[in-house]
Parts: C-alpha cells; structure tokens; sequence
C-alpha cells in the first residue's frame, strides 16, 4: 500500500500523524508562491482567493516515473 498526502509519504507517516491529531492543513508557505500576490479577504473577488491556508505536500517524482516525456525547449 502507498499513500501520499499533507500528513506523510507512507501509510505509517499518516497513520502517526493522525494518532497525533496533526492536522496538514498550513498556511501557504512562501517556497509554493507569493500568496499575498493572489490573496483578498473578499470572496468573489476575480483573481483572488480569500483562503489562507491549504494542505502541501513535499514529494518529489520525476517526469520519466510519471511516464511524462522530457519538456522541448524552444527554437
């Protein structure tokens, strides 16, 4: 079994995290993006967002892994 989320990367990360009573759900962290380039407390606002907070995840996989070809850069 694998499992992958904001918890761990295993299926006993997440499940100690959970005993734990973590929650994964942070405020966005500055390494994502800028979030106060997209954030506005006003729902609605075009553009924006009024969430300040999500669940990330450090994974890193490669394109090959994903069966994803290698990106052509230009002329």
């Amino acid at each position: 079994m694998s499992l992958v989320n904001a918890l761990g990367n295993s299926p006993e990360e997440v499940w100690a995290a959970s005993l734990a009573m973590k929650s994964g759900i942070t405020p966005v962290p500055p390494s994502r993006w800028d979030h106060a380039l997209y954030y506005d407390p006003r729902p609605y606002v075009p553009d924006k967002t009024y969430c300040k907070v999500g669940a990330f995840q450090d994974f890193q996989i490669s394109r090959t892994e994903l069966g994803i070809p290698p990106m052509i850069s230009g002329p």
